[in-house]
């Protein structure tokens, strides 16, 4: 009687996964929350002229957990840390 309610149990989480499995997958889209939350940076050649002011990324809405962060502004330090970060999650590879 064992052995039945423990193979019963198998085919039922064999079953959920086939069902998991065949179910699609939604493309993941980004809500825009990184273009909207972007900050103005003075351009350093010519740092006098707001003209010359530049939009980047701020990564508020980010996941930054982890990533060296600036203790004035609660930013994180270096852009291409991030980067990395996304690189490595876009590549599939848990190493």
């Amino acid at each position: 009687m064992f052995q039945d309610r423990r193979q019963q149990a198998k085919d039922v989480r064999i079953a959920a996964a086939e069902l998991a499995a065949a179910r699609p997958h939604p493309r993941h889209v980004d809500n825009g929350d990184e273009q909207k939350l972007r900050r103005v940076e003075p351009d350093p050649c010519e740092p006098k002229d707001p003209s010359k002011n530049k939009s980047v990324p701020s990564y508020l809405a980010s996941f930054t957990k982890g990533m060296p962060h600036n203790k004035d502004t609660g930013l994180i330090e270096n852009a291409s840390d991030f980067q990395r970060f996304v690189k490595g999650i876009d590549s599939g590879d848990p190493a």
